[in-house]
């Protein structure tokens, strides 16, 4: 039945509670109760291990001893009961708690105060730094579950405020140390699996490095192959240069000024290269990935033709411009690339003819994809 509050008359008003009587009307009739308002509160149990918890000393002066206790404290105004229990518990202890569950909530004496006890379990825990208040002193000790547990039943852990709540909670602390318990055997599988797997996959990365440095080695040695058939096919001519792992062709022998059509003469040089290609890429293993790369350039005068906003349009339609041809002589497509440079690569700088003339080119490739 619910007692109707007839008038309400305030005693005490203090840091932590305020007491009032209240005069009420019951099914009885009419009655007084005097009330305690309590702030709510969190206690806490952080566990050093899945076996092992740590407890609170400390003097209590309404009983003139020293109790052992959970970590506890008020909950502040607007404060949500987690953060609080994240703070109290750094207070206290030092401890921060990498995971922290709420385990229960209650009304600890309903029969006379409103105080609201949420209880918390915190693991894995970083030590640091206590923030005692002012009136508090308190010594903490690391106790095993079983000892502390047992302690409750022989009435040496004795609290009215937290640990004889706590052993309410008696099933729940052994079962969630259990599970601690497994979760950390399952962290210790897991980590050794994962040392495991890290080996393996140094170990794999490592043959992988020498397969790919192998299969580089070998595409080497046919790209030789292919240069010297090239070069035997186009002879002895100065204007183009084997620099390295590339022919560098002059793009007048390909194009017009500001142009990308093909002129014969450059059908000609291109058909030894295609024929050159072809009969190379016979007896090339499938199982390497090579593609000829043909590398459009021009020199930095700005170019004054329609049909190319940029040099970038004019180097990339030259190289795609020989790449079709080279299709059309029986190149895979999947085996070239074509790519244009603009200006921005130049062989040599300067503003000279002899500049211009040696930065406008065509380079030519074979490589690995």
């Amino acid at each position: 039945m619910i007692e109707k509050t007839l008038s309400s008359e305030p005693i005490y008003s203090g840091r932590i509670i305020n007491v009032r009587v209240d005069t009420v009307e019951g099914p009885n009739g009419i009655t007084t109760r005097e009330i305690v308002d309590h702030a709510h509160a969190v206690t806490i149990i952080p566990f050093e291990t899945p076996n092992t918890v740590y407890l609170i000393h400390q003097f209590r002066k309404p009983v003139e001893q020293i109790l052992i206790e959970a970590p506890a404290g008020c909950i502040e105004k607007d404060e949500d009961p987690f953060k609080a229990a994240q703070r109290e518990l750094k207070e206290e202890t030092g401890f921060e708690a990498m995971h922290m569950i709420k385990v229960g909530e209650m009304y600890m004496a309903p029969g006379f105060t409103n105080e609201y006890m949420h209880f918390y379990i915190a693991s894995e825990l970083t030590p640091g730094q206590t923030n005692f208040d002012n009136d508090e002193t308190m010594h903490l000790k690391s106790y095993s579950v079983n000892a502390a547990l047992e302690m409750i039943k022989k009435k040496e852990i004795i609290i009215g405020e937290n640990l004889t709540r706590i052993s309410n909670l008696e099933k729940n602390i052994i079962e969630l140390s259990k599970q601690l318990k497994v979760l950390s055997n399952q962290l210790d599988e897991s980590e050794k699996k994962d040392k495991i797997n890290r080996v393996k996959i140094e170990s794999l990365g490592k043959r992988l490095n020498v397969a790919l440095a192998g299969k580089v080695q070998e595409l080497r040695e046919y790209q030789s192959i292919f240069l010297k058939k090239v070069k035997e096919s186009i002879g002895d001519r100065s204007d183009i240069i084997l620099s390295g792992d590339r022919f560098i062709f002059p793009s007048e022998i390909f194009f017009e000024s500001a142009s990308d059509q093909i002129e014969e003469n450059g059908f000609i040089e291109l058909k030894k290269i295609a024929k050159s290609l072809i009969d190379i890429s016979k007896i090339i293993p499938r199982e390497i990935d090579w593609v000829l790369r043909i590398d459009g350039h021009t020199d930095k005068r700005p170019i004054f033709n329609n049909n190319f906003p940029s040099n970038w349009h004019l180097s990339s339609s030259r190289a795609i411009k020989i790449v079709n041809f080279l299709i059309s002589q029986g190149i895979p497509p999947s085996r070239l690339v074509a790519a244009g440079f603009g200006e921005y690569h130049p062989l040599i700088d300067g503003n000279s003819e002899q500049a211009y003339k040696e930065n406008r080119r065509i380079e030519i490739k074979l490589t690995n994809r």
